[in-house]
């Protein structure tokens, strides 16, 4: 076959290409000082692993993938592909940086990478030095990722979209937006990731938390985000180790300065019976948002946790049989289920006057403060409830401290 030149080097067909100055050639160049075939033309003649030792610059500016110019000793190119299983190492001390695409499977970087435009990265890419998005601009990595590296810099008003699987302990600083359309697992299993500027989980995006043990970043997996955390799609929560949780145990997932929305599905593994997961999004104006799992217990077994049952000790969820009124009824508000809140006047205890108050509407079927067990009409089975109150405070109420 035959053997295809770039500026005097031989490169054989499917064969490396190890660069050790300021550019690489690695498709057609047209220019006035010198010209070379496509080595991208055929499958056979694509350079199957490019290891850059010194700076390769990428720019889109109106190239094709077959396309490269010479600028005195600059090489622009725009996109680089490496097609066909090709690879990309980037050496220490070295540097890419451009826009455009970049194509190689897989792509590992000890030294600088810098994407200053609108770029799209495909292929699998190991982190173990330093990437930066500048300029305002949005990098896509189509592939997975493992970030391990020094530092993985989005500037402000930069951003990063994630389309696969992103793991690693590298943080991502600075004051730009980290979005996952993938699966975000942080940390090497497990381990403390943290977020400099913004973080989204986008409707397909999933947040992986591993769970070994009781110690945040250590034992389980959690997030620390400097700016928005801005929640949505899938949180999925593994058991890792052998750990067994335990009533009371509680796992801050994620810290921020600002939460904003939910997940839209939680998915957790099964507990010991009478355990429950609970996900409490604790919102604190005038402080920072937490993410945080808890194992709750179901004191009066109406499979409503603790911490979500406005009657602990009164069964009035979705399986009980003391109130024929809707699950957690609650007409007028205040957090505690009508089951077990006969203080009508909101004095803080069920009293004499609370009774004078069902009294006048016994019979009514337009009294839903003073039905308590939710059957339509105030009747003695309400009576009987207030009795068993008198002289004690409403509740009590998981919903209310």
């Amino acid at each position: 076959m035959m053997q295809r030149f770039i500026s005097g080097i031989g490169i054989k067909p499917g064969s490396d290409l190890n660069h050790f100055g300021w550019a690489v050639v690695v498709a057609i160049v047209f220019s006035a000082v010198f010209s070379l075939p496509a080595l991208a033309a055929e499958p056979d003649t694509v350079v199957r692993v490019l290891t850059n030792h010194g700076t390769l610059l990428l720019d889109e500016a109106g190239f094709t993938a077959d396309d490269l110019r010479r600028r005195g000793r600059q090489l622009r190119a725009g996109p680089l592909s490496m097609l066909s299983g090709g690879s990309l190492i980037n050496k220490h001390a070295a540097t890419i940086f451009g826009h455009g695409t970049l194509i190689a499977a897989p792509i590992e970087n000890h030294g600088a990478i810098e994407f200053n435009g609108l770029t799209d990265v495909a292929g699998a890419l190991s982190n173990l030095g330093t990437i930066r998005v500048t300029d305002e601009s949005t990098t896509t990595f189509f592939g997975p990722v493992v970030n391990n590296g020094d530092s993985f810099e989005i500037e402000a008003g930069s951003r990063v979209v994630f389309l696969d699987r992103v793991s690693g302990t590298g943080a991502y600083t600075g004051a730009g937006e980290v979005i996952f359309n993938g699966t975000l697992a942080p940390g090497n299993s497990p381990g403390l990731l943290t977020i400099g500027g913004d973080i989204t989980f986008g409707p397909f995006g999933t947040l992986e938390i591993e769970i070994g043990g009781l110690l945040r970043g250590t034992e389980y997996d959690a997030l620390d985000v400097g700016g928005t955390a801005t929640l949505d799609g899938t949180l999925d929560v593994l058991l890792i180790n052998g750990f067994v949780p335990q009533a009371g145990d509680s796992f801050d997932i994620i810290i921020a300065d600002t939460v904003v929305g939910q997940f839209a599905t939680v998915q957790t593994p099964a507990l010991n019976p009478g355990l429950f997961w609970v996900l409490d999004y604790d919102l604190d104006p005038s402080g920072v948002d937490t993410v945080r799992l808890l194992i709750d217990v179901d004191d009066d077994g109406d499979m409503i946790p603790n911490t979500q049952d406005n009657c602990t000790q009164v069964a009035n969820g979705m399986n009980d049989t003391a109130t024929a009124g809707p699950s957690q009824n609650d007409t007028d508000g205040d957090d505690f289920g009508n089951l077990c809140d006969a203080d009508f006047n909101n004095n803080g205890l069920v009293d004499a006057q609370d009774f004078l108050i069902m009294r006048q509407n016994i019979g009514s079927s337009t009294a839903p403060d003073q039905d308590l067990n939710g059957n339509g009409t105030v009747d003695a089975q309400d009576f009987l409830r207030i009795r068993l109150g008198i002289g004690q405070p409403p509740g009590p109420s998981g919903l209310v401290p």
